[in-house]
């Protein structure tokens, strides 16, 4: 199943998203790394797509991929500090990222700049999704700051899609966690 399906399962029911379906909404993924997710949001929710990776490599790489697919871009961006004007994007989707970025030396710090950088891009009514490893215990006091002025809807576990591993894989080890904000 597309990664895309899943979360669009997941938004279709949540009171902090509302309703989703194709819309002109501007999205950006953060971390976008080579994952096909940008591409399937493109092409089930949004002509306009702009997706952020740290790595120049996986940039120039996903610009060649989806060459032919006009209205996506891929910026090579720390989501630390982000180029682009306050309130600029509808709606910011993180798959991944956030857990990167508490595996780093200095990782509560970084993912504290990265949510204060993707409140200040997201336009007021717009939502923040991040899909995470972490359950509730370990990830929800990040999402709780009220300087990024959005409210936290109820955290959702979602089964992870199988992969040919996913038969050595720990029952706890089968879910993912989505955590939804909306920008008030």
């Amino acid at each position: 199943m597309r990664d895309i399906a899943k979360i669009k399962s997941l938004l279709n029911g949540s009171r902090a998203i509302g309703p989703l379906g194709k819309t002109e909404a501007k999205i950006l993924v953060v971390g976008c790394g080579n994952s096909r997710l940008s591409s399937d949001v493109f092409d089930d929710i949004s002509a306009d797509v702009t997706s952020i990776d740290v790595s120049q490599v996986v940039i120039e790489d996903m610009k060649t991929k989806y060459r032919k697919k006009k209205g996506m871009q891929f910026i090579n961006m720390d989501v630390k500090n982000m180029d682009f004007k306050d309130n600029t994007f509808d709606l910011i989707i993180d798959k991944g990222l956030t857990d990167c970025l508490l595996c780093g030396d200095d990782g509560e710090e970084d993912v504290s700049t990265a949510l204060g950088e993707i409140s200040r891009v997201l336009s007021s009514g717009g939502s923040y999704i991040c899909v995470s490893f972490g359950d509730p215990e370990s990830r929800e006091d990040y999402f709780q700051s009220k300087g990024y002025n959005w409210a936290v809807g109820k955290p959702q576990k979602v089964p992870k899609p199988p992969t040919s591993a996913s038969k050595t894989e720990s029952k706890s080890e089968e879910y993912h966690w989505v955590y939804a904000t909306k920008k008030k």
